[in-house]
């Protein structure tokens, strides 16, 4: 009987052992599994670095081609603003497009003979007239920077009165045109314009002392 009762218990303690191994062994291998990857959040992950890349380029892009403008913009702005011309640039390009006749440049020497003003030698200007005499074209460009221009206007009315006077009997078509004379100023330069075409002379005018 005791025999049976120690068997048992044999038997029983061998039971026992062998159920921890067991459960020994699973925990052990479950400390060896690799851990499960997540190939879904990997895939996510690469996507949103590749669009965040993708983001940057364009934004690197755009922001090139923007300071491109920006410099080409400034560099237009800078060329304008470098243009130069004279006075005899205007008067040129207005003897070239409106009709008059054998007309004489007036230098700085002889101004006083046409115009009562006192202006530096240096200063900017260009005047012409006719030649023959026989016709009342005059056409002049005056940059007013050392000049008095009400002195100028005075000067130049005065000179319109003693032609007209001049023509009123001579020709009678030539005193129109000077009836018709435009004194214009705009932008610092005044232009003084006897002419069949005024309106054009004008606006020659007008595109080079506006053109900034």
């Amino acid at each position: 009987m005791k025999k049976t009762i120690a068997a048992a218990v044999l038997a029983a303690v061998m039971l026992t052992g062998c159920s921890a191994n067991a459960e020994s062994d699973t925990v052990s291998a479950e400390d060896d599994a690799i851990p499960a990857v997540n190939t879904n959040a990997s895939a996510l992950s690469s996507e949103e670095t590749q669009t965040e890349d993708s983001t940057a380029y364009t934004e690197a892009v755009t922001e090139a081609q923007s300071e491109t403008e920006t410099t080409v913009d400034t560099q237009t702005e800078t060329a304008a603003e470098a243009v130069e011309f004279s006075c005899a640039d205007i008067t040129a390009k207005i003897l070239e497009e409106v009709s008059m006749s054998s007309m004489v440049q007036v230098g700085s020497d002889r101004i006083g003979y046409y115009l009562d003003i006192d202006a530096p030698a240096d200063e900017d200007f260009s005047m012409y007239i006719c030649g023959s005499g026989g016709f009342a074209d005059e056409i002049a460009v005056f940059f007013l920077e050392n000049i008095d221009e009400s002195a100028l206007e005075d000067a130049i009315e005065s000179r319109v009165e003693t032609r007209m006077k001049d023509f009123e009997d001579y020709n009678p078509d030539e005193s129109k045109k000077l009836e018709d004379t435009v004194i214009k100023e705009s932008n610092g330069y005044l232009l003084f314009s006897v002419t069949a075409d005024n309106d054009k002379a004008v606006e020659i005018f007008e595109s080079f002392v506006n053109a900034n």
